[in-house]
């Protein structure tokens, strides 16, 4: 008969457990129908956003539904107005940079025209790359604040970016991909809308057409340079900012350069380089660093090769 019927303390134990569960639960029912008459007294909240419009300048950034399709432009919903327009597209005012205790840029200013090209020059380590990579946004300045084709580079740096294209010594590309994926990227990116036709055209301008899918790792440093300029004028911006661009270029590279990017016409260039003598090509305004320092800029052709 052991274990047919439970000791009575153990009786009393369960019933203690099913009591304290049901008081429990009537505390936890007591509970929500209290918050359930204070919601229906409470007045509605209106539909739609609870928070304020952001003002210019201050966007939301990161809009996933698919933002990569947009471009740049796609990823702030309250896009920065552009500043009034001034005299040049590329306008620097007392642009400085300091890192710790040493001024690679000293209170830069100057400007570059709507459609001029503009050499940058300068011995080395006389704050070129620095002053290219603040307008191109890869910097921020310690002082001073810059317009680039209508937008400040403080609270309008996405759209900044998506009216540049940058060309430097080193190409910038996806070593993985192969050159027509690399430009397929970058459009996606740029939100290009003609994508398939635009890369074939650039790849045909540049030579790579016969090799668009090959991996980018196994060209030469030439044809890297050439897929960089085809990465660079993919999305036909209004200003480049090249640093170095001849670096790797032979002769036919160099007139790929000329032609795609350096005489563009209707485009704004700055570019930095030690080719003085080249330089006076092209360039019709000289903007010269010294030590971070603006020296006086020249526009007179003549003098840029100097």
């Amino acid at each position: 008969m052991r274990g047919r019927h439970p000791p009575a303390r153990r009786l009393h134990r369960r019933g203690d457990a099913r009591r304290g569960g049901r008081a429990q639960h009537g505390r936890r029912a007591r509970r929500r129908g209290r918050a359930r008459r204070v919601r229906e007294r409470a007045p509605r909240r209106p539909r739609g956003p609870q928070r304020a419009e952001p003002a210019h300048g201050h966007r939301r950034r990161h809009d996933r539904r698919g933002a990569g399709a947009r471009g740049y432009r796609g990823w702030c919903s309250h896009p920065a107005p552009r500043r009034p327009p001034g005299r040049g597209v590329i306008e620097a005012r007392g642009l400085t940079r300091r890192f710790g205790g040493a001024v690679a840029l000293d209170r830069a200013s100057f400007e570059v025209p709507h459609g001029a090209k503009a050499a940058l020059f300068g011995a080395n380590g006389a704050g070129k790359t620095t002053l290219l990579n603040i307008l191109s946004t890869l910097l921020a300045p310690t002082e001073g604040d810059a317009t680039v084709a209508g937008h400040g580079l403080r609270e309008a740096a996405g759209d900044v970016r998506a009216s540049i294209g940058v060309l430097t010594h080193r190409p910038m590309l996806y070593e993985e991909l192969t050159p027509r994926e690399n430009l397929e990227f970058f459009a996606r990116l740029y939100g290009v809308e003609d994508t398939a036709a635009r890369v074939e055209e650039l790849l045909r301008r540049v030579g790579l057409w016969t090799r668009r899918d090959e991996q980018t790792a196994v060209l030469s440093h030439g044809f890297h340079q050439r897929l960089a300029i085809a990465r660079a004028v993919l999305h036909r911006p209004a200003v480049l900012l090249l640093d170095e661009p001849e670096t790797g270029l032979d002769r036919d590279g160099l007139a790929l350069l000329d032609e795609l990017v350096l005489r563009v016409p209707g485009v704004t260039v700055l570019a930095a380089t030690h080719q003085r003598e080249r330089a006076g090509g092209w360039a019709e305004q000289v903007i010269e660093l010294d030590r971070g320092r603006v020296v006086a800029p020249s526009t007179e052709p003549a003098e840029v090769g100097a």
